[in-house]
């Protein structure tokens, strides 16, 4: 079921009809009784649309009648299949009066009588070409069909617009990656870099920018829009320190180093702006194939597929074989050609505007080599990617595509057949990632999304009223239950349009006949997003609602517990590094490798005393080796905790697998050492950060500005207690006031303390207001326009 797709006229507006009907648009692999077949059944099943188009069934035309009967529809238009291609159909129910003029190369055209207001407008059911040399004579035969056509018309369908939809960039895009940077553009870029990483060659880390950015701020400015101006970058801003990191203790060979690039931080402001910019373009650029570095996509559905691939070949039987390539690029980003980037920029659609000021970001690099801590020779490189360089993951990836796509224009010709891990599943060629049809998967997320998902209201039209939780405050099974004691009154409603009045506010006379009065008023008390805006789902669990990978498995697990919580905030947020944190997380939640929990183990003794069951307890407290190191060490301390258990099973490990003897002073010392070295660190990092002017998301006060309107509100069961201050800023005098007000939530506490302030500062005469509050949640949403 991988394309649902509705698109407008473009030569003239549609005319919406005036009853909604409910439609499906399914691409359906196959025939009958597979997986996908019994995924649309519960589908149809569930929000019975009156009219289905199937596409792509590759069924002939008894499976398509069977599938029309298993379904329930009454009535059908069918084209069959051509051996194994095409095979499609148009069904509908009693509910919508269709009459077919045309079905004929995978489009039918029909006319669509509406049972109530008897409006006439025509639907094209279309499959669109998918090769080049067919598209011009498919759409140019479409154009014909909808400019002689006298009634309001509707295209939906799978349109295959072009080959590939990741293919080109855009004169939007382009614009995008290459205007010249605002003032606020810049100043968000430095406040959101690390304050405290590695300096390069200038010798300024971050927070030295941030903590005299009154002094150097012009300057960076001035910098950074004269690039994006000229294209062109003083060489002495993109030198480079390499540091070399030993990869173990006593490294003495190049191999046992890990290169590390130091790059000027005002260097990084450019780059990280246009880094930013490509984000978000880039996901159109990419094929689905790869899922690394992407929003959106996780690099662990490739383990999942190969896996799934790599069992599809053991167990293939028969004639013929299939085979899977590995390919390794060892050096990878140390071996791209700067030409071949060059290609690869341009063939994606960038401009040459946009293409030299990447380049050029690549190109004018330099090197020095650190020894000690000293500089040694400048050099040039040829070719090659930093590690390090906010830019380098992105430039990868456009390269690395590059095979990807030529694989698929061998594939859509047929000159190239991928692997289906089933019968149901999508051909795969590249597994960097792909769509794959988990369909189990997708049904045991079901009940997680519908439980922790709601929809706030905007336009309404896309609210199922009676599966679609609208309500903020009925669980889903409370929700449900509910919407199933009225549908039997009122079966004609459809969405909450149906429920709403003209100018989007609520029906409160509907409302009420509905829900009775009581819960009527509170529906009416829901607020709405403004008419003109798209209704929007959120995660109930998030403060600004918006879904993350976390609030997921949250959702997944079950209440902790007081000391559990505390628990976890003490491995997690002590300052602690993220290496021995995680170490800790490990030995808490029983993941390490133990023989008690290794079944293929014969021997469970621990290998240390070799007189008990070796357990994580035991390993880390009982065993004589691990309480000589506890009682040597400061008990309190959760650094200590997290150096003494990586270093107790290092020693393990050393004795299990390189029989090397344990010595309690060697490895306290080496404890001792970490420790240090970590307490250290973490005192140094607090001194730096004393001198840190904090973050502001909205920039600095302006001359102009007369009151500072400064707001805050306390939110319990409902009920708000609102703060607001107007600091006068020319006559250096302070207002305050306070109220209780009813809320839903403490965001809606905030945002009505905000705007009482600023009704407080128009009200007083005042005509240029600055607004300070401390909701971070609020702020992001101000500026990336989000006011759900």
């Amino acid at each position: 079921m991988s394309h649902i797709s509705w698109l407008r006229a473009r030569r003239r507006p549609l005319s919406s009809p005036l009853r909604r009907h409910e439609a499906l648009i399914v691409e359906l692999p196959g025939a009958m009784r597979t997986p996908v077949t019994q995924a649309l059944l519960a589908w149809v099943r569930r929000y019975k649309p009156e009219c289905i188009f199937l596409m792509e069934t590759k069924t002939n035309l008894e499976g398509i009648m069977g599938i029309s009967r298993m379904l329930g529809y009454q009535y059908s238009s069918i084209i069959p299949s051509e051996g194994i291609q095409g095979g499609f159909c148009l069904l509908w129910n009693s509910e919508v009066e269709i009459k077919v003029i045309e079905a004929k190369e995978g489009v039918f055209e029909v006319v669509v009588t509406e049972p109530i207001t008897n409006l006439i407008w025509n639907l094209f059911a279309v499959y669109g070409r998918p090769y080049e040399n067919e598209k011009r004579e498919f759409w140019e035969m479409m154009e014909a069909k909808v400019s002689t056509c006298s009634n309001p018309w509707l295209i939906v369908g799978d349109l295959n617009l072009i080959a590939y939809p990741w293919d080109k960039n855009g004169e939007e895009e382009n614009t995008l990656l290459e205007k010249i940077p605002s003032h606020e553009e810049i100043w968000s870029v430095v406040a959101a870099m690390h304050p405290l990483k590695a300096p390069g060659p200038d010798g300024m880390p971050g927070y030295f920018f941030r903590r005299y950015w009154e002094i150097v701020g012009n300057e960076v400015i001035h910098m950074v829009q004269k690039f994006f101006i000229s294209g062109r970058m003083e060489g002495q801003l993109n030198h480079t320190f390499i540091c070399l990191i030993p990869k173990e203790e006593n490294a003495c060979s190049v191999d046992k180093f890990r290169p590390i690039s130091l790059c000027n931080f005002a260097y990084k402001i450019l780059s990280k702006i246009i880094a930013t910019r490509l984000r978000e373009v880039i996901n159109k650029l990419i094929c689905p194939f790869q899922s690394a570095f992407l929003p959106g996509r996780r690099i662990a559905e490739s383990s999942i597929l190969t896996q799934e691939l790599v069992y599809t070949i053991k167990k293939k039987k028969g004639k013929g074989g299939l085979v899977a390539l590995k390919l390794d690029m060892p050096k990878a980003y140390d071996r791209l050609e700067w030409n071949f980037l060059r290609e690869v920029l341009r063939g994606n659609g960038f401009d040459d505007q946009v293409t030299n000021i990447i380049l050029e970001c690549v190109r004018s690099i330099s090197f020095s080599v650190l020894i000690n801590g000293v500089p040694q020779k400048k050099f040039y490189p040829e070719r090659g990617l930093r590690q390090g360089d906010p830019l380098s993951p992105f430039l990868f990836l456009l390269c690395h595509d590059v095979l990807s796509k030529l694989i698929l224009k061998k594939q859509v010709p047929g000159q190239l057949h991928g692997i289906s891990i089933s019968r149901s599943a999508p051909e795969s060629t590249d597994t960097k990632g792909s769509d794959s049809a988990f369909w189990k998967g997708v049904l045991r997320s079901r009940e997680i999304l519908c439980t922790n998902v709601m929809t706030m209201v905007g336009r309404g039209d896309s609210i199922d009223i009676w599966r679609q939780p609208w309500i903020p405050w009925l669980e889903y099974h409370e929700f449900i239950a509910t919407m199933d004691q009225v549908r039997r009154k009122f079966p004609q409603l459809r969405t909450v349009v149906d429920i709403s009045n003209s100018d989007g506010s609520w029906n409160s006379d509907i409302i009420s006949q509905i829900f009775g009065e009581s819960m009527g008023d509170r529906i009416c008390g829901i607020p709405r997003l403004p008419q003109s805006d798209t209704d929007v789902l959120v995660w109930k669990g998030a403060t600004d609602g918006v879904y993350t990978v976390r609030k997921g498995y949250e959702a997944t697990q079950l209440p902790r517990s007081v000391e559990d919580s505390n628990l976890w905030k003490n491995i997690w947020k002590q300052g602690l590094q993220f290496r021995l944190s995680f170490m800790i997380w490990r030995a808490s939640m029983g993941c390490l490798p133990t023989r008690d929990r290794l079944g293929f183990v014969e021997d469970k003794l621990c290998p240390v005393c070799e007189a008990n069951l070796e357990t994580t307890v035991h390993i880390f407290w009982e065993c004589h080796c691990a309480r000589a190191l506890w009682f040597s060490g400061p008990l309190v301390a959760m650094g200590f905790a997290g150096c003494l258990f990586d270093g107790v099973w290092k020693a393990r490990n050393e004795l299990l697998y390189k029989s090397k003897v344990i010595n309690i002073d060697e490895v306290w010392n080496s404890i001792l050492r970490k420790y240090s070295e970590g307490v250290a660190v973490q005192e140094e990092d607090l001194k730096g950060c004393k001198n840190i002017v904090p973050s502001r998301a909205g920039g600095k006060i302006s001359d102009s500005t007369e009151v500072l309107c400064v707001s805050d509100a306390f939110w319990k069961n409902g009920v708000a207690g609102l703060a607001v201050g107007l600091v006068h800023l020319r006559e250096n005098r302070v207002l305050w006031f306070a109220r209780k007000e009813s809320a839903e939530s403490p965001a809606e506490a905030k945002m009505l303390a905000i705007r009482w302030g600023l009704q407080l500062a128009t009200r007083r005469g005042f005509k240029s207001i600055a607004v300070a509050f401390d909701a971070m949640v609020l702020i992001k949403a101000f500026h990336e326009q989000k006011y759900s």
